[in-house]
């Protein structure tokens, strides 16, 4: 803002925020209430040890969804007149890490169970398993949600379980501009990383220990 206003230079210069970043959905949600019109280019930051640019080279499309298993409840005393939704998750959990091995190298799942019942001794009538796919193009995106599908339809067949899915959010590879991050990573080269002051580094320090961490 100082440079353009220093050098007469025209345009308009917008701070946008990340928020939910890590959940994948706030993007969308900006797009469809219009903050990106007439938006000619977007400098994005990340937090992190390097001092450097990039144009998306490494950026994975992502998928953010749910599968909840149902199934009968029943007590623990008499397990044989249920069936146990939780055993579907863990057995799609299981499916996935078998397969694992067999997926391409350059593609990423994660998952947690986040909901698995109530108590130890009451089979569960449902559960949830929260899964992130990733991977480098939008096709090969839906080539793992295949997968990912299918082995959700295996646990329900072992365990006698329905299950429904749930798609939270999804993203695709940024759109990089190589000529942008070139010329940005000029400048990255001329002005250097910080010079760090001693109360800088102390503050650093201090910080994680006052968080409990």
């Amino acid at each position: 803002k100082n440079l353009m206003v220093k050098y007469h230079l025209p345009g308009t210069l917008v701070v946008y925020g990340g928020p939910a970043e890590e959940l994948g959905g706030s993007r969308g949600y900006m797009i469809n209430a219009g903050l990106f019109k007439g938006v000619d280019a977007i400098i994005d930051a990340h937090v992190g040890s390097d001092f450097g640019t990039s144009y998306g080279l490494a950026n994975l499309a992502i998928i953010s969804l749910q599968w909840t298993f149902h199934g009968v409840p029943g007590h623990a005393a008499t397990p044989w007149t249920a069936k146990s939704a939780l055993d579907a998750v863990e057995l799609m959990d299981a499916g996935m890490n078998w397969r694992r091995e067999h997926l391409p190298l350059d593609m990423r799942f994660h998952y947690v169970i986040s909901n698995g019942g109530d108590q130890p001794n009451v089979v569960p009538a449902e559960a949830t398993v929260w899964y992130y796919l990733r991977h480098t193009s939008y096709d090969k995106l839906l080539g793992l949600l295949d997968v990912a599908r299918s082995v959700a339809r295996g646990a329900t067949e072992m365990t006698g379980t329905t299950v429904s899915e749930r798609i939270l959010s999804g993203s695709w590879p940024l759109n990089g501009n190589k000529a942008l991050a070139e010329l940005l990573q000029q400048n990255v080269v001329l002005v250097g990383m910080p010079h760090w002051s001693a109360a800088d580094t102390a503050f650093a320090n201090a910080f994680p220990r006052a968080m409990g961490k």
